[in-house]
């Protein structure tokens, strides 16, 4: 019997290769893993559509955490668990966003959606938006010149995410939104903002699922990378950051192991599941 039950892994910059593929080293040892008895999990910020069809086609991963946590899925029996900002709330938000220079995507319904009037690319530079972020949202996102009305009248968001032209008012910005209460507001990078609900979160996520599966996140390990890694890698038993990884991650994790480039499941397969 191994310490650890499950480990639950981010996608970019940890599982993923730079060019957003999961390499072959990384597919054998997820199925060693699985063969081991370990329970194997997606941790991301990625809405389920922004998943890439090569991770949904890897049947080591059982649970999917996406949208920050505000959705955990058992794929072997269908199971949704969730925490998503409501209506009121998220129509409050979008007044607050009305007032800055930014760059919104709303997910929800597993899908993700921008507003077609300010394109991914051609707003890239202007609003600082990571390169990873405008690949991924310009391959499985949704342009539409109604965001507004369309976002305004969801009964649910998992997750708003938005990139900002100003430092000033990305900060001011905050304070307003955290004005508002019952909202967990973390990044990726330097220039945006990830906003859920405050019972989402990884962390959160990752104990419901290890509760789902009949024990604590203290017997789970987490892979990450960056800012919105950061309370599951506090939560878990063993939190990993990658040493591509943030400095606030890698400060706060328990251990640094290789880059996403270097294959980070062969790494913890020989370190911590080793016969």
């Amino acid at each position: 019997m191994y310490k650890y039950k499950l480990i639950a892994t981010d996608l970019d910059g940890t599982l993923l290769s730079n060019e957003g593929k999961v390499s072959v080293e990384n597919r054998k040892a997820l199925a060693a893993l699985e063969k081991k008895g370990v329970h194997l999990s997606v941790a991301t910020g990625r809405t389920y559509a922004e998943i890439p069809p090569e991770v949904l086609s890897c049947d080591a991963f059982h649970y999917l955490i996406y949208s920050n946590g505000s959705v955990v899925l058992d794929r072997k029996s269908g199971e949704r668990m969730t925490a998503c900002i409501g209506k009121e709330t998220a129509n409050r938000m979008m007044d607050i966003f009305a007032d800055y220079a930014l760059h919104i995507t709303a997910r929800f319904g597993g899908e993700c959606y921008f507003d077609a009037n300010y394109p991914l690319k051609e707003s890239e530079a202007y609003y600082r938006i990571d390169p990873n972020h405008v690949l991924c949202v310009g391959e499985y996102g949704h342009g539409r010149e109604d965001f507004d009305r369309l976002v305004r009248a969801q009964e649910e968001i998992e997750v708003f995410s938005v990139y900002f032209h100003s430092d000033a008012e990305r900060e001011a910005c905050r304070e307003r939104l955290a004005a508002l209460g019952d909202l967990y507001i973390t990044s990726i990078c330097d220039t945006n903002f990830e906003i859920f609900n405050i019972h989402a979160g990884k962390d959160r996520a990752l104990a419901r699922l290890c509760e789902h599966l009949g024990f604590t996140a203290k017997e789970a390990i987490t892979l990450g990378d960056s800012s919105n890694d950061l309370s599951m890698t506090k939560t878990s038993g063993l939190g990993l950051a990658t040493a591509n990884a943030q400095p606030a991650l890698m400060a706060a994790a328990d251990g640094v192991i290789c880059s996403n480039e270097a294959h980070v499941m062969p790494f913890v397969l020989e370190k911590y599941f080793a016969d």
